[in-house]
């Protein structure tokens, strides 16, 4: 391994932005799936909330929005990058 180079495939290097962007909004859909049934669980079946339940809340929301930025900034770059001449 010490004598291996990393060279680049033929046709250049290879993008791996969107399979990474989809495991990423599959782990996000995952998480706001397992904070919602536990929010329901603790307001509808136990009737009662904590503190925790306030913070896993605004945890899942400032995730989402940073993903949100995150598709912003892409599309915004996609944007800057056409020639519309």
């Amino acid at each position: 391994m010490a004598g291996e180079t990393s060279t680049a495939p033929a046709g250049g290097d290879i993008n791996r932005g969107p399979s990474f962007l989809a495991i990423l909004w599959a782990t996000l859909a995952i998480s706001i799936i397992f904070v919602f049934a536990r929010v329901y669980v603790r307001l509808v079946v136990i009737k009662y909330h904590g503190w925790d339940d306030y913070w896993i809340i605004a945890s899942i929301v400032s995730t989402f929005n940073l993903f949100l930025t995150k598709v912003a900034m892409k599309i915004n770059s996609r944007c800057e990058s056409r020639s519309w001449a």
